[in-house]
């Protein structure tokens, strides 16, 4: 049985992210994530490398990056 990931309660794991959970966990547009993906980190959390070419990220990359963009 797949649970729902729920990224805020997430200590950092490595399911993969796609574009549409990251949008709805960060409350930002697909549009903007697509154009700050293009621009490539550290805009943008490190992609995974898929091959449809789909921007896809991990929990833990993501968490990282929040941490850095904190900081």
């Amino acid at each position: 049985m797949d649970t729902a990931h729920d990224p805020t309660t997430c200590p950092g794991c490595d399911r993969v992210l796609h574009l549409a959970e990251l949008a709805d966990w960060l409350d930002e547009s697909p549009h903007t994530l697509y154009k700050w993906s293009a621009v490539g980190y550290p805009t943008f959390p490190r992609r995974l490398r898929l091959q449809n070419r789909r921007v896809a990220v991990t929990c833990r990359a993501t968490k990282a990056w929040l941490a850095e963009v904190a900081s």
